[in-house]
Parts: C-alpha cells; sequence; structure tokens
C-alpha cells in the first residue's frame, strides 16, 4: 500500500441480515475517505479482502463502525469489536477466475459452471477469499484459487470461470 493513500480504522460490528452473503460494507458516508454507494473498499484485517459499500441506516449512523458479514469477516480474519483499516480502491474486470470447492464434491458441467458465474456477477472478490453461493437453498463454500489479474476484481460474462472438481480438503490432504 502506498503512503499517500488514505485509510480508516473502524471497529467490526456485524451485518444487517440482508446484507449477508452480497459482499457489502456498511460505513457512514460522512467519513475521511468520502466513501459512497457503490465504492469498492479494501478492508484489512490479518488479511486483506473487500466489499462494496453501502449506506447506513439513519438510526444507525455510528462513526468508527463497519457492518460486515461472517463470511467478509473471516475472510479478513477480523471478528465483531475487532479494528480494522479500509482504503478506497478500484477493481478490474477478471480475465480468468479459479474456485474450488471448501467441503462438497460437485459434478462440474458448463450449466453449472454458468449459474456459479451468474450468481458471482459484479462480486468484488480477491485470491485467497471464500465465497458462498446460495443453490437450491442450500449455501455451497468456495475458496478463490486464482484471480487474473492479481488485486481485487469483478466478474463479468467475459471471465473465464473454472471449478475444480476435488475440495480444499482433498488438496490438504495431498501435500
Amino acid at each position: 500500500m502506498a503512503k499517500d493513500e488514505k485509510t480508516m480504522s473502524l471497529r467490526v460490528s456485524k451485518a444487517i441480515p440482508s446484507d449477508v452473503g452480497h459482499g457489502r460494507a456498511r460505513v457512514p458516508f460522512d467519513n475521511e475517505l468520502n466513501l459512497k454507494p457503490g465504492d469498492i473498499v479494501e478492508i484489512m484485517g490479518s488479511r486483506s479482502s473487500c466489499a462494496v459499500i453501502w449506506p447506513v441506516d439513519e438510526d444507525e449512523k455510528l462513526p468508527d463502525i463497519i457492518r460486515v458479514d461472517g463470511q467478509t469477516r473471516k475472510n479478513v480474519g477480523a471478528s465483531i469489536n475487532d479494528i480494522v483499516k479500509i482504503r478506497k480502491v478500484s477493481s478490474k474486470i477478471a480475465k480468468t477466475i479459479s474456485l474450488t470447492p471448501v467441503n462438497d464434491t460437485v459434478t462440474i458441467d458448463k450449466e453449472f459452471t454458468d449459474f456459479v458465474k451468474n450468481r458471482l456477477k459484479g462480486l468484488p472478490i480477491v485470491h485467497g477469499d471464500e465465497i458462498s453461493v446460495m443453490i437450491l437453498g442450500n449455501s455451497m463454500d468456495f475458496k478463490i484459487t486464482k484471480t487474473t489479474p492479481k488485486g481485487v476484481v469483478k466478474i463479468d460474462r467475459s471471465t473465464n470461470l473454472s471449478i475444480s472438481t476435488e475440495t480444499t480438503i482433498d488438496r490438504k490432504v495431498r501435500v
């Protein structure tokens, strides 16, 4: 991170239920980074991840709070009440993304890959993140194992998405 890039320290709080699984972070807009809805921030805990900024409710304008879901907290290595730093970042369109199922063994075909890709369109992600996709009412977790280019990327219709047939557990056993 360059020295001239502004950061802001915030205390982690839990997300509102409608934000869970959508890669959103809620912070007050009267902040030193001049964040607006739709901006992307890097959230830095013991590791970094990213989220899209959404407005806070009028009755919850606490100046030092960032509301994120459990998946985002896990991705940044932070718990509720921990202090994280955020900074505004820009994203690129991903050329390629590789996913590995975390626990579930899956049969991969073009329809399944297209379904997952459609669920992830527009979501900012970074290498190493874990993400959840709702499939027939059940949540399936994936680890982002590769992104091209590196950094914060978003999936769009031109992104080449590949999904491994072995789980992260299978990979750990082999190593």
